[in-house]
């Protein structure tokens, strides 16, 4: 960081000054290393002699080093503050929106988007909600899922689209290209969801568990009239139809390994 590079700075400055001395060469002061006065370390020229109070000794190691100390006390005095600078719950700035004071950037959504995903706006430059009545103007963005958008829903203030999903399949992205709205998805997005269900049924399928179910909710409830006692010695009689078979050992078949295929295979 900053304030280690300077304190570093400090201690080798520090170091080197016992070992060094000043010359006058062409009438500029010179520091060098003892030992060595061919090698310049750093010049500075002498003021003209109007200064009257400046003399090429008066900066003094122990001025130089209470400089930088100086210059480390103002950097750590400003990372203080940055750490310590106020946040509100929405990590937006002190009033929400990072200082900004313009109108709202309008977003209008259909169907239930999460929110935790909504949340991430800052409040105060956004203003996101499922209706017209509930924003502040005509809408400059929308956000779906699964809703089929139609042409006339797209008010002629929407700038752009985007589906919270893969495909895009549910939007006319013809009819929006011919009105210069971009359309976006969010591929990958729900791919670990939709790979936690595929695995659920590749369970549910190996193990006749659904089978299962509905054999004793349908079959064995209804015969044994209810009895607590019978229908469970009716299904360790019967758990022997829906065995099915263990995944280990199995091939398992993808086609296609985009986000989901792909985090299948590695599941």
């Amino acid at each position: 960081s900053p304030i280690t590079l300077l304190s570093c700075v400090i201690v080798v400055v520090i170091m080197m000054l016992p070992t060094m001395m000043k010359t006058s060469v062409n009438g500029k002061t010179v520091l060098h290393r003892r030992g060595t006065p061919s090698r310049t370390v750093r010049t500075r020229a002498a003021p003209p002699p109007t200064q009257g109070t400046w003399d090429e000794d008066s900066l003094s190691s122990e001025t130089e080093i209470n400089m930088l100390q100086a210059m480390l006390a103002k950097a750590m005095q400003r990372k203080e503050l940055e750490l310590n600078a106020p946040a509100d719950a929405d990590a937006n700035g002190a009033n929400g929106s990072n200082g900004y004071s313009g109108p709202s950037f309008t977003v209008k959504t259909f169907n239930a988007i999460s929110p935790v995903g909504l949340d991430r706006f800052p409040k105060g430059k956004y203003s996101v909600a499922g209706n017209d009545d509930a924003l502040p103007d005509s809408p400059m963005a929308i956000m779906l899922r699964s809703h089929k958008l139609q042409n006339d829903e797209v008010a002629s203030t929407v700038r752009c689209i985007v589906r919270c999903g893969a495909g895009t399949n549910n939007i006319p992205v013809s009819e929006m290209t011919e009105r210069g709205i971009p359309v976006f998805n969010t591929p990958g997005a729900n791919a670990n969801a939709v790979k936690e269900l595929v695995l659920c049924a590749l369970f549910l399928a190996a193990r006749g568990i659904v089978e299962g179910i509905a054999h004793t909710k349908d079959v064995i409830n209804v015969e044994e009239k209810g009895d607590y006692t019978a229908i469970s010695k009716r299904i360790e009689a019967d758990k022997k139809m829906f065995v099915g078979s263990e995944l280990t050992g199995k091939t398992l078949g993808i086609i296609g390994l985009g986000h989901i295929g792909g985090k299948v295979v590695e599941a």
